[in-house]
């Protein structure tokens, strides 16, 4: 078990079923053993929407929302999208981001956007003329 507390990134959102990286910390006195240092693995999706300011909407893949609330696309900032990406994200774009909560509306966000590249299987057949004969 473990609490807010023992998040590296007490902002990132933590869902049921996500993968997860921990240390693990025996309380001296109970002999309890409990996650420490919990850090959450990135989600990948793609770019819902972006906006010229550069903020935008962002959604799971497909397939990969254990929880309703990862079903849904998600509000990024600008400010959140990594300083090598700024103004390269486009709609359908393959992304990593963090679930987080945003501070002022309490709502949730996503944020550390990253653009990521994925190889997506060829669903055109190579023409028989290019084929190696044997």
């Amino acid at each position: 078990h473990f609490g807010t507390a023992d998040l590296r990134e007490p902002r990132h959102l933590v869902f049921k079923g996500d993968a997860v990286e921990y240390a693990i910390a025996t309380d001296k006195a109970t002999g309890e053993m409990s996650a420490r240092d919990v850090t959450s693995f990135p989600t990948e999706g793609i770019v819902e929407s972006v906006k010229e300011a550069g903020n935008g909407m962002v959604r799971a893949d497909e397939g990969i929302a254990q929880d309703k609330e990862k079903d849904k696309a998600v509000p990024f900032a600008a400010t959140e999208v990594d300083k090598g990406d700024k103004g390269k994200l486009e709609k359908g774009g393959d992304v990593s981001f963090y679930y987080a909560v945003n501070p002022k509306t309490k709502e949730m966000c996503a944020e550390k956007v990253k653009r990521i590249h994925r190889d997506r299987p060829n669903k055109e057949k190579m023409p028989d003329r290019m084929k190696r004969q044997q």
